[in-house]
């Protein structure tokens, strides 16, 4: 992609942090956003703070967890924007405040829930629109987690969040070579 002006990205994770970064970027680069994420209030807020941009961009509320709320995520992209030139996959949550052994099922859940199917639900709902018009990128935010594993188990304890991010890097790199025959 040579230009960002006038390109039709999605971006989960989109309210706070580095999902806000993105978008905060790409409104002022002159693209078209479809913000997604978990937290209503902060979609207002992130709507309310680009209020001069409302052309451009449209929140959804949805659990990037939930298929079939991406599902509808994808429906509402291509109703408002005709489709999707560029997909970031951001949306990510860490528990890291005990070993593995101690850690809650419900912990486990909702970190591979978010880190790793969101990532699936987002590359099985966006990308064969991409395939079809014969363009479009993929951005999977992991982090240095999904490259090594901190030490310091006085800070944190990083093997579950860790684990999801390893799981994003080899997603990303697998659908690449995928990709690469289409």
């Amino acid at each position: 992609m040579r230009t960002i002006s006038g390109a039709r990205a999605v971006v989960t994770g989109a309210a706070c942090g580095i999902g806000r970064a993105l978008v905060d970027a790409l409104l002022e680069a002159g693209a078209h956003v479809v913000a997604l994420d978990i937290d209503q209030r902060a979609l207002d807020e992130l709507g309310a703070a680009h209020e001069s941009s409302a052309d451009r961009l449209h929140v959804f509320l949805a659990d990037v967890f939930d298929a079939s709320a991406m599902h509808a995520a994808s429906s509402f992209s291509d109703s408002v924007m005709n489709g999707v030139d560029i997909l970031f996959n951001n949306a990510g949550v860490a528990f890291n405040s005990k070993p593995l052994w101690e850690t809650p099922a419900e912990m486990v859940d909702w970190s591979f829930g978010v880190n790793v199917f969101g990532v699936i639900n987002g590359v099985r709902e966006f990308v064969p629109g991409m395939i079809a018009q014969g363009r479009g990128h993929i951005v999977n935010t992991a982090s240095i987690g999904g490259f090594q594993v901190s030490d310091r188990f006085d800070l944190w304890h990083q093997g579950l969040y860790a684990s999801t991010k390893y799981a994003v890097v080899a997603l990303s790199e697998s659908l690449a070579m995928e990709l690469r025959a289409c």
